[in-house]
């Protein structure tokens, strides 16, 4: 990332994890208006390219309406690079752990159910720690929260890819 990119300001409004999701909606649909070809006088037209500003617009939008990639770029800003961090080796003990659960589930979907309904209510309590992190300003342990989320979803996936196979079989 660009380290002078930041997309709150592009719609006026703090850095913050915990982001007021209606604001960004509204700084959205305003830039948008703004942005429209049709709104644009002669003169403004050549101030400002509506199609790159629309463009950046609906990317930066993107990135701070989802709060994985919201971390990610809040994250990005303070200059903490995630590429070479390490997942944290407690989720990777519990990750041999869930692994060696799957393969003992493998045909019984209700285990595999309520495998995922456990790993969701993990990545929730991650979501309310991570939250606690940014608003703390503890960026390395949001960094840290935000590469084990990462993984959790991974492994969310595994499990949904598995209960799909389930009703392949139907």
């Amino acid at each position: 990332m660009d380290p002078d990119t930041n997309h709150f300001s592009l719609f006026n409004l703090p850095i913050s994890y915990a982001l007021d999701a209606m604001a960004l909606d509204q700084a959205f649909h305003k830039l948008q208006i703004t942005a429209h070809p049709d709104q644009q006088s002669p003169a403004s037209a050549s101030d400002n390219d509506p199609p790159v500003l629309s463009m950046l617009a609906n990317k930066a939008y993107k990135i701070l309406k989802n709060p994985m990639t919201r971390a990610q770029h809040i994250l990005e800003i303070h200059g903490i690079s995630l590429e070479m961090r390490e997942v944290p080796q407690a989720i990777l003990f519990a990750s041999l752990e869930w692994r060696e659960q799957l393969l003992e589930v493998t045909d019984d979907l209700q285990s595999i159910e309520a495998m995922l309904q456990a790993l969701t209510i993990r990545m929730e309590d991650s979501y309310t720690r991570l939250a606690s992190c940014f608003a703390a300003m503890h960026l390395e342990n949001a960094a840290d929260t935000y590469v084990e989320l990462r993984f959790l979803y991974r492994f969310k996936n595994e499990l949904i890819n598995k209960m799909d196979q389930f009703d392949e079989v139907i």
